[in-house]
């Protein structure tokens, strides 16, 4: 199987004279990320390759997560910063089928909407599709398998399976938007 993680940024500050591309994190975003951190090293093989937004939250939350990453292929990709999710799942089509387990840090609701419609119904958790189609707080991320003989220029809307996802609430953090 093939692996894919989509993760929504950590909790980031909204400063009134900061662009919202400059955002950092706040102090309770890294103590999720590094919640999120533990999990991922604790549970999941390394990722063959990374997508992440190069809005500044999301560098800073791939920077929490980076000591769990050592090899791991890093794209910033400038695309994903608000990307719906039709363009994400197109930035996912690109990748190399050499990537077992990738990867994706970006922003919601482009996140979420793409994890929800992935998700084949019949196949996925329900519990964790509930969770995911009612609050996707920052932090969270949702794990998802898609068979080893489609390659990721073939993934559909649909073609996943949803494993789980995880809040930062179900590691002993808090859930923030």
């Amino acid at each position: 199987m093939r692996r894919l993680i989509l993760m929504r940024h950590a909790r980031a500050s909204r400063p009134n004279a900061a662009p919202d591309f400059e955002r950092r994190l706040e102090a309770s975003g890294e103590a999720s990320a590094t919640l999120v951190r533990h999990w991922l090293t604790a549970n999941l093989p390394r990722p063959d390759f990374a997508l992440v937004s190069a809005a500044r939250r999301t560098r800073e939350t791939f920077d929490m997560l980076s000591e769990g990453m050592e090899g791991t292929f890093v794209e910033f990709e400038p695309r994903l910063y608000n990307a719906d999710h039709r363009d994400i799942l197109e930035l996912i089509q690109d990748v190399p089928d050499a990537a077992r387990t990738l990867f994706l840090l970006g922003h919601n609701p482009g996140i979420a909407d793409l994890a929800f419609r992935l998700a084949n119904r019949k196949e996925s958790d329900g519990a964790a599709l509930e969770r995911l189609a009612h609050h996707v707080p920052t932090a969270s991320f949702a794990l998802l398998t898609v068979p080893i003989t489609t390659c990721w220029a073939e993934l559909a809307l649909g073609g996943a399976k949803l494993l789980k996802f995880i809040r930062p609430s179900d590691l002993g953090g808090f859930d923030e938007d």
